[in-house]
């Protein structure tokens, strides 16, 4: 917020911010599945995308999400980051590209990881989708070598991530207990941990109460 100079909120400039930033978000993630999977804007291909979007878009978490508004321009622009991250990756790994791609991917990916906790599963779910784009036309002709670097951008990121945050909180004086009591992985049962999931699951994608939009 300040670095965008934008520490009070003022709710109708934040709705404008947040709808411009998505539809930014929508048309990065078509034009990237479109070179991943090196589609014709023609015939199904282009309906395609066209789904993709909507279903998108449409997203139960997408509707928990910006309930939210304080953060609702700034989880979007991050969204978008992440993109850019996932994106320069794969023209760094598998494009087989300069060198030079790595730095917009690293620091991409250290920004969203930062904004939010849910952009780590995000961003691993991007670099799947580009992997079995890149595997699908045959441009990737050394999957393993391909795989083991996305794997280490990703942990050097999430490290450098993790460093960055400390470093800030002892700057500037933050706290991140909120944050650090949603990690329960290692702190219950496994068993536990699964249920959990499943509960969640069923309460995002099969309509259970309570959720803010199932009075929709």
């Amino acid at each position: 917020k300040k670095l965008f100079f934008y520490v009070r909120l003022v709710p109708y400039l934040s709705n404008l911010l947040f709808a411009a930033v998505l539809w930014g978000v929508i048309l990065l993630l078509c034009f990237s599945v479109k070179r991943w999977f090196a589609l014709e804007l023609s015939g199904g291909s282009k309906w395609s995308l066209y789904l993709m979007a909507a279903l998108f878009v449409s997203c139960p978490s997408l509707a928990e999400q910006y309930m939210f508004t304080l953060q609702a321009f700034e989880i979007t622009l991050a969204m978008g980051f992440c993109l850019i991250a996932a994106y320069s990756a794969d023209q760094a790994i598998c494009e087989g590209k300069s060198f030079l791609w790595y730095a917009p991917a690293l620091f991409f990916l250290v920004w969203s990881l930062g904004a939010y906790q849910s952009f780590c599963p995000f961003y691993i779910a991007l670099v799947l989708l580009s992997f079995l784009g890149s595997y699908e036309r045959g441009r990737n002709q050394r999957p393993f070598r391909a795989g083991i670097l996305h794997l280490a951008l990703f942990l050097l990121g999430f490290v450098s991530n993790t460093l960055v945050g400390n470093a800030l909180c002892l700057l500037k004086g933050g706290d991140s207990s909120y944050v650090d009591g949603m990690y329960l992985w290692g702190k219950i049962p496994l068993s536990q941990s699964l249920q959990d999931l499943w509960y969640e699951f069923r309460i995002l994608y099969c309509g259970m109460s309570p959720v803010l939009y199932n009075r929709f």
